[in-house]
């Protein structure tokens, strides 16, 4: 085993003597690395050839990459029966990076049609390429599209703080592209997943929530979720993250409301339901709607409807207690609005789509569109709201760990005898339907009526508390000026 010609004039024409010797060494490095495996798997050299046991079949070349330079290098060839065993161990550390398949890669996303790869490739190199035809290229695309569908549907979740996700689908050639956007505590942007589906439903989203959580985002209600109104998001959410607040995108909302009205009146309106929702309290943002939908609702019982329509979710930051930076950032799936925007631009060049059983073009050509727009995100700009939200939605968790998963801890042990063998305490007596209620005076001239408890034990069931006001105008109230009826 040697260096070709080539490589050896070029190993000598290196100027500086200590890469020189250190390009010297780990070729012949990989020489005695090479030597040993053959000799461990064929015995020493000219050596009898035994039936079924691997046997040296000359040399080939091969191309190593040390210190950004590319070398040719004759290594030893080994087969067993007709199969050729590969030293991929080896050569995994000084394998050449696929310069070419990059290159193409790149021409694509830059909107270079397939049979001008070849000369573009040789304007920016300068030299003729080598096996860069339209086929070729297309082999390489097809390669480097379907490693950045493994890099998103396959990353670890569980190394990053997901604080937000966005969900959202891109319609195109009949089909649904869902994704999923991740936000991280400190502000970075990242593709949490990417499906097919034929339909926007609950179960396509259900399947990539499911694949999300098995990769390592928290169902514990720690990650805020925001999508547009689809019954299916929301209906998948609600069954595999339970727990997590959900957001309903407010520009969704209010667009819709406003695209029910006439339009001389539609930017009045809009105005006025923005000016609803950016009311720091929930109570008052909630009542604003309200008596938004209540002006309208004989008028353009539509419209009125459709704001009243799941208006819980369209307030989630204002119950949680997000600050106002915070809601104006996340009031809106802009995020994963922007990133569908740059994937389109790569997909809206395919003319003709291969939907066929089996074929995956519909799914690489997305997913190299997220590739794309992942590499050109800004950082999120609330981000130094970000850790409120983060203590918020943590300490939301941990209500709903104290109320959820130690109950039914707390009720096998209710059933189980102790160390010593004896069996739980029975519970305490309840009150009995013959105990009659008694009147208790409280503040405000109100009197409540409760179920007395009986001697020794304490009332585990009690009635419900009832309550009787004091009319209007009583003496009480006059005295004191309040409620006092006037005169007729």
């Amino acid at each position: 085993m040697q260096g070709t010609t080539g490589t050896d004039a070029a190993i000598a024409a290196i100027p500086d003597p200590v890469t020189r010797r250190a390009v010297q060494r780990e070729i012949a490095e990989l020489y005695e690395a090479v030597e040993r495996r053959t000799r461990e798997l064929c015995g020493p050299k000219h050596s009898r050839r035994v039936a079924g046991e691997p046997y040296r079949w000359g040399t080939r070349p091969v191309t190593i990459n040390l210190f950004h330079t590319d070398y040719v290098v004759e290594l030893q060839r080994v087969r067993q029966g007709d199969d050729e065993i590969p030293f991929t161990d080896l050569l995994a550390e000084h394998r050449p990076a696929n310069r070419v398949g990059e290159m193409v890669a790149e021409l694509v996303r830059s909107n270079v049609p397939m049979p001008r790869i070849a000369r573009a490739v040789k304007s920016v190199t300068g030299t003729e390429p080598n096996g860069v035809s339209p086929s070729s290229a297309s082999r390489a695309w097809r390669e480097a599209c379907r490693a950045d569908v493994h890099r998103i549907n396959g990353r670890d979740l569980r190394p990053h703080r997901i604080a937000v996700m966005m969900l959202d689908a891109s319609h195109n050639a009949g089909r649904f592209a869902l994704a999923a956007l991740g936000i991280t505590a400190e502000g970075q942007k990242m593709a949490l997943g990417i499906r097919e589906a034929e339909q926007e439903t609950g179960d396509d989203v259900a399947a990539l929530l499911h694949d999300l959580v098995a990769r390592g985002l928290p169902n514990d209600g720690s990650v805020l979720v925001i999508a547009d109104g689809g019954t299916g998001i929301r209906e998948a959410v609600g069954d595999v993250l339970p727990r997590s607040p959900f957001l309903r995108c407010n520009e969704h909302k209010i667009r819709n409301f406003t695209d029910k009205l006439p339009r001389k009146i539609r930017r009045k309106m809009r105005r006025r339901a923005w000016r609803a929702y950016n009311i720091a309290s929930c109570r008052g943002a909630r009542q604003a709607v309200q008596r938004l939908a209540r002006d309208y609702e004989r008028t353009f019982p539509e419209a009125a409807g459709s704001l009243m329509l799941d208006l819980e979710d369209s307030l989630t930051l204002h119950v949680i207690g997000a600050p106002k930076g915070l809601r104006r950032a996340l009031r809106t799936t802009n995020a994963i609005e922007s990133m569908f925007a740059v994937m389109d631009e790569l997909t809206n060049r395919v003319d003709r789509w291969r939907l066929e059983p089996g074929n995956d073009m519909f799914i690489r050509w997305h997913a190299a569109g997220l590739a794309e727009a992942e590499r050109s995100m800004e950082p999120f700009p609330g981000q130094e709201y970000l850790p409120e939200l983060v203590a918020i939605l943590d300490a939301r968790a941990a209500r709903f760990r104290a109320m959820f998963d130690q109950a039914p801890q707390a009720e096998a042990n209710e059933h189980q005898a102790d160390e010593h063998g004896r069996q739980p305490q029975e519970p305490r007596r309840a009150c009995t339907p013959t105990q009659q209620p008694r009147n208790v005076p409280t503040a405000h001239g109100r009197r409540v009526e409760r179920m007395p408890s009986p001697r020794g034990s304490r009332c585990e069931n009690r009635s419900p508390v009832r309550t009787r006001r004091r009319s209007r105008g009583s003496k009480t109230h006059a005295r004191r000026g309040i409620g006092a009826r006037p005169r007729q």
